[in-house]
């Protein structure tokens, strides 16, 4: 080591940075931070449904997994309100923009905690199976990043993902955890304060998210093509009658959807290759379930009428298909249409999210019909009182 180096590894010039960067690494690591994450931030949510899902007063026998459409679209109040005395409980983790990967940490996390679920109402998406890739996308490194890391890491190579050094340090290393978070915190502290307090006033215990959009699609158009080329353009937040119909964020949203709903996955390069990939991932995810000794049903949810390639009956055989192979759970529910009508873009808050009144029709729709589902498929259920373990 030259005199020059270690004369400036010894001055404050290096030493009082390093430091610093050493203390607030440390500090991360205690997991201390996490109670000031940005409200709804992929990682503020996951941590949520942790935290909401394990201290639960509703000691669910029934748990649902799922993405946005299902964290949006369900209302576990009135799921637990609908099955009344009947013996189901029922208790959502589902997670916004949530991977399978992303799920079967999810289950992993929560299974030893719940001994009293015995069923997992899996809500899938008809086009997932079309959209995994090797490579780990960001929004679902930054959930999986709150897990352990051993086990973790140990998933994504079960998983078959090609992690990069990048991914590693990411998982490894605090600071990169959270410096977009740390950024927009350090940029306006008091913004972040207030936001924390607002959000602390509007959660309410045992839920996790309630769907509160009154915003509808409809505003937007009757198809993909023309609600693309309204969002763009923009249309008025306040209609004819005084009424607000839209805002800045539902526009954003109905604008990346309208797009994806004109996008047809299958029609991209590797669909073979990343089905195969896919449904192995499932299957570690059934695994999971299996291995605590849960039982897996898959439903399918509705898409808004403008969402066409979700409707191709092909879809649907793909599933029934793979999941009667062994390894998997092969019962599905299929509810992609009972939103079908003159109301149907009404009912969405985008092209695949329901609003507060599509969330309220189809809580009712979905509970019918997993609740006759159960019955046939497992009787016993309906006798157990709260604290009977599987």
């Amino acid at each position: 080591m030259s005199s020059e180096l270690w004369k400036f590894l010894k001055s404050p010039v290096c030493y009082i940075p390093a430091g610093f960067i050493l203390a607030l690494e440390l500090f991360l690591q205690t997991g201390l931070y996490r109670s000031v994450l940005k409200p709804e931030s992929f990682a503020f949510n996951v941590n949520r449904i942790r935290t909401v899902v394990k201290g639960t007063s509703y000691k669910p026998n029934v748990l649902i997994l799922g993405t946005s459409v299902a964290y949006q679209g369900l209302l576990v109040p009135d799921l637990n309100k609908a099955a009344g005395d009947s013996g189901l409980r029922f208790q959502s983790a589902a997670t916004q923009a949530a991977m399978v990967e992303t799920q079967h940490a999810v289950l992993r996390d929560l299974a030893p905690a719940m001994p009293e679920v015995r069923w997992i109402i899996h809500v899938a998406e008809v086009n997932f199976p079309y959209q995994s890739r090797h490579e780990l996308e960001p929004a679902n490194r930054s959930m999986l990043a709150q897990f352990p890391r051993a086990e973790t890491l140990q998933l994504l190579r079960e998983h078959q993902f090609t992690l990069t050094p990048r991914d590693y340090a990411f998982f490894y290393l605090r600071t990169l955890t959270y410096q977009g978070d740390m950024r927009d915190f350090f940029l306006n502290p008091p913004r972040r304060l207030k936001s924390l307090a607002r959000q602390k006033k509007k959660e309410v215990p045992d839920v996790v998210y309630l769907n509160q959009n009154l915003y509808a699609i409809s505003a937007y158009g009757r198809n993909p093509e023309e609600c693309e080329k309204n969002a763009i353009s923009g249309v008025p937040f306040i209609d004819a009658d005084g009424k607000q119909v839209t805002d800045e964020p539902h526009r954003t949203a109905v604008l990346d959807t309208c797009r994806m709903a004109l996008d047809d996955p299958r029609a991209k390069p590797g669909e073979n290759t990343w089905r195969t990939l896919f449904f192995l991932r499932l299957k570690n995810l059934h695994a999971e379930a299996r291995k605590h000794n849960l039982k897996l049903v898959t439903v399918f949810a509705p898409y808004s009428e403008m969402v066409t390639p979700a409707r191709d009956p092909d879809r649907i055989r793909v599933w029934q298909e793979e999941l009667a192979k062994e390894g998997f759970y092969p019962s599905i529910i299929d509810l992609r249409t009972t939103l079908d009508g003159p109301d149907n873009l009404n009912l969405f808050y985008d092209t695949i999210h329901l609003n507060r009144q599509g969330a309220e029709r189809f809580t009712g729709i979905f509970y019918t019909a997993v609740e006759q589902f159960l019955r046939k498929e497992d009787p016993e259920l309906f006798r157990k009182e709260p604290g009977a373990e599987r």
